[in-house]
């Protein structure tokens, strides 16, 4: 297919993907995507790496040279395949979005549940009531106290912390998912 026809003959003309890249115009991490399958090159830039693989396209996409061929069949040919490709490619990538967005609303929920969690519990002993009142006080009658330990308050901030950040984190990735 193309990927392999790709990365054979340009390692043929003894190219690097950097040089192929400077040649063609893009860079080099789109000629790794293309030799790789993740991406296809479209059509114009297709018939530019033909041309600096001095190869007929549908050699490049696979096909046997055939001299009998009208050229306009073959580019008729080199445009469906094209066109699948880009197909494929759009629905994997549909398919990737929709997961990435899914696990990325369930961890959303669960963050932003804690982070209630955790500021009820945090609000928690100030919606308590004292058990009893103590004597320490003036004349104008006892003070009640209130004792809260440190330990349980760092505990509740670096959680709330760590949710606020998984939330924003799985909002960035929603917000960047879409479509």
């Amino acid at each position: 297919m193309l990927q392999e026809q790709l990365k054979a003959l340009r390692l043929k003309k003894g190219l690097s993907q950097e040089e192929l890249a400077a040649r063609v115009h893009v860079v080099r991490q789109t000629v790794s995507k293309w030799e790789t399958g993740s991406s296809v090159p479209d059509a114009q830039t297709l018939i530019l790496i033909a041309q600096v693989l001095e190869t007929p396209v549908s050699v490049l996409l696979g096909e046997q040279p055939n001299r009998d061929k009208e050229e306009e069949d073959e580019l008729t040919q080199i445009a469906q395949k094209l066109e699948r490709l880009n197909e494929e490619l759009a629905r994997k990538s549909a398919a990737n979005r929709r997961r990435i967005r899914t696990v990325a609303i369930s961890v959303l929920i669960l963050a932003a549940v804690s982070l209630m969690v955790l500021l009820f519990l945090a609000a928690e002993p100030f919606l308590r009531q004292p058990f009893g009142s103590g004597i320490i006080g003036g004349a104008d009658g006892p003070t009640d106290i209130l004792v809260f330990s440190g330990t349980h308050w760092l505990g509740i901030g670096v959680s709330a912390l760590l949710c606020v950040f998984v939330v924003t984190a799985a909002a960035v990735v929603l917000h960047r998912t879409k479509r």
